[in-house]
């Protein structure tokens, strides 16, 4: 019986958790038509690039408002802080990395992607992180990005690591993230 009521709780902790909030179904439509406007969808990408909102947070009021949208991939599509004020309104942030030695590129920016990049793991770390971990189609880097909104501030973290999975002499790479 207990092991009912913790599992019980642990659900009901998990649904609110991703519960959306008022005018969350319209925030994604406005970054949905906002994408459109733009005629991003028409950007060639693989099947895996995704401009839209999977993935929505807020909180806040007024001058501590503050929202924003991580696709499935772990890009910024949207940022709104505060209140009304759009810091990111079209999804244009992403990344990219050169690999020296091969002279090949991967990058994601949302709209667009390199077309070498496998499928990515994301995982809910809190209520206000998120984890996107995915490897190159070639096996040969793996991006770990952690996004984290700061509590002192209206604002988003976002931290990457980059590893070399298959060690070839001479390797290098140089990282570049847009916004």
């Amino acid at each position: 019986m207990k092991k009912f009521v913790v599992a019980s709780i642990v659900l009901s902790f998990c649904s609110v958790s991703f519960a959306q909030l008022p005018g969350a179904q319209s925030l994604k439509e406005e970054s949905a038509m906002a994408i459109k406007k733009q005629g991003i969808d028409a950007a060639p990408r693989s099947p895996l690039a995704d401009p839209g909102c999977s993935f929505l947070f807020t909180s806040g009021t007024n001058n501590t408002f503050l929202s924003y949208c991580l696709t499935s991939n772990g890009n910024v599509t949207q940022l709104i802080t505060p209140a009304g004020h759009f810091e990111i309104e079209v999804p244009v942030e992403g990344y990219g990395i050169c690999d020296g030695f091969t002279g090949t590129e991967y990058f994601d920016y949302a709209f667009e992607d390199s077309l070498n990049w496998g499928p990515t793991t994301a995982t809910t770390l809190s209520p206000t992180s998120m984890k996107f971990v995915r490897t190159t189609s070639d096996g040969v880097w793996t991006l770990t990005q952690t996004t984290t909104q700061v509590a002192s501030s209206s604002s988003v973290k976002v931290a990457m690591r980059l590893r070399t999975i298959r060690q070839t002499t001479g390797r290098w790479s140089c990282c570049a993230m847009r916004m």
